[in-house]
Formats: C-alpha cells, structure tokens, sequence
C-alpha cells in the first residue's frame, strides 16, 4: 500500500516501467561471470599453484622455509599470469 502512494507522488512513475525493460535487455558478459573470473579464479588458481608447487619444491629444497617461499612466489606468478590472460581475453569482448 505504501509502495502504491510512493509511485503515485513520483514524477518518473511512467518512465518506470521502461527503464526497467531497458536494464534487462542489456547486452554483455555475465555478472556471475565476471564476479568468477576477477574473485574467485585467482584464488583458486592461488591455492592450486602453491599446493602444486609445494609438492613439487619440498622433495628438491632441503630448507621448507626456502621451499615455502618458493612455493608462494611460483603460485604468484602463475595467479599474475592468469589475470593478465584473463584481462586481455576480457578487453576484446
């Protein structure tokens, strides 16, 4: 009921509906898309680059503080890389 007498005083209240209509038909990518490939996937691509490499890295370097750091520096430059491919993918759309 409130809602009713809101529209009723709003001087747009016509231009409503259509705006409506215009936001829906908008053409582009996906926001769950998106919101996957700037959030989730680097994390993701984090988390299963510093596993891999530490399983990699800790049999080869006797010192695991060395292995870790290792670890965490391979896992940033494959996440890095991964964003900047996805960027670059995500720019020519």
């Amino acid at each position: 009921m409130a809602e009713e007498q809101l529209c009723q005083s709003c001087k747009q209240r016509r231009d409503c509906k259509q705006i409506y209509a215009q936001m829906g038909n908008v053409k582009g990518t996906s926001v769950a898309l998106s919101v996957f490939l700037a959030f989730l996937l680097p994390i993701v691509v984090f988390i299963t680059g510093l596993a891999t490499s530490q399983r990699i890295f800790t049999p080869l370097i006797q010192n695991s503080t060395v292995a870790t750091l290792t670890s965490i520096i391979f896992a940033l430059t494959i996440t890095f890389f991964i964003i900047l491919v996805v960027r670059s993918t995500m720019t020519k759309r």
